[in-house]
């Protein structure tokens, strides 16, 4: 989450101003060595696997619903659209017509989850394999080549579960790839990601090699993304570790997810993180970091102060839940 936020600083409210200096280079420069994020929630959901349920479900509408709607409605009364329909039906209509585009697509893979499970448990290693190689062609050439518009940036359900069926796969071979010490990933790791950057200075955006580099490594579908994700995901995958603290703290990841990129959010903190525009790279790298844990802490205090309202949520799940199952 900590890669997602800081991310979101740089792209839409550090880069979004012109860009004519070394400084704007390496911000872009950055950006797919930071675009990972997305890639290690699904290879985790993938890892664990995703245990779809009536209360499930509802603890994520609740949750979208809670952060979603009252921001929405405070921010169509400051631009003063509160009198038009269309954007009152879309608030209404959370789900499919917000600013996550990450929710939508998760819906799509929670709700699909049950079928791609079955096939996990139903089919060999070999079979399994090979549905992995057939979707991860679609998702990844067909979407890198941008041959198909629908799979383009891998913002899409094939993407996702591709992605998924690669964590379950991780989690399978996980025995055999940890004969290779977590060193070893994690030096992969951090030599790839000063070669993305490194290269992209050397050849920025604009250029057919930077455009070349940019597409086989920034948008969620593209190999070098998905590889660079998975050297993070094996450094730290099948760890023996335990913390009441962090297990709070990654109780509200979420709660983070979805204050910090709505629109009404991003309209109070961009003016004072974008006075950092003006500092040299490094200091911009690092306050922007700051600005990030900054964020994700009063995200995590708001979430933890509705603690009473998601004690009642999960109240009105289990209910739910119960009355499902009977």
């Amino acid at each position: 989450m900590f890669y997602i936020v800081w991310y979101h600083l740089l792209a839409y409210y550090l880069y979004v101003f012109p860009h004519d200096g070394l400084s704007d280079f390496m911000i872009e420069a950055a950006m797919p060595s930071l675009h990972i994020g997305v890639i290690v929630f699904i290879l985790i959901s993938g890892f664990y696997g995703i245990k779809p349920s009536i209360k499930g479900f509802s603890k994520l509408l609740i949750i979208t619903m809670v952060y979603f709607i009252p921001l929405q409605f405070a921010h169509l009364i400051i631009d003063d659209r509160l009198s038009h329909p269309k954007a009152i039906l879309n608030t209404i209509m959370f789900i499919s017509n917000t600013p996550y585009w990450f929710i939508r697509t998760y819906l799509y893979l929670y709700l699909c989850a049950p079928l791609v499970n079955a096939y996990i448990r139903l089919s060999s290693q070999k079979q399994l394999n090979a549905i992995l190689t057939v979707i991860g062609i679609i998702a990844v050439y067909f979407g890198t080549t941008q041959g198909d518009t629908s799979l383009n940036d891998g913002k899409n359900l094939v993407n996702f579960i591709f992605l998924y069926l690669l964590g379950y796969t991780i989690k399978y071979y996980l025995p055999q790839l940890h004969k290779v010490k977590r060193i070893y990933y994690l030096i992969a790791f951090l030599i790839l990601n000063a070669g993305l950057v490194i290269s992209l200075l050397f050849f920025p955006r604009g250029t057919f090699v930077g455009n070349e580099i940019w597409r086989f490594s920034f948008p969620y579908c593209s190999p070098i993304l998905i590889f660079n994700a998975s050297l993070l995901f094996l450094v730290f995958s099948g760890m023996s570790f335990y913390s009441k603290y962090v297990n709070s703290i990654a109780a509200s990841m979420f709660a983070v997810y979805l204050l910090h990129c709505h629109p009404m959010v991003i309209d109070l903190y961009q003016p004072e993180v974008s006075k950092i525009i003006s500092k040299s790279i490094l200091d911009i790298y690092a306050l922007s970091a700051v600005y990030a844990f900054l964020i994700m802490g009063i995200s995590i205090l708001i979430d933890k102060v509705l603690t009473p309202l998601w004690m009642y949520r999960d109240q009105i799940c289990n209910m739910l839940q119960n009355r499902f199952e009977r």
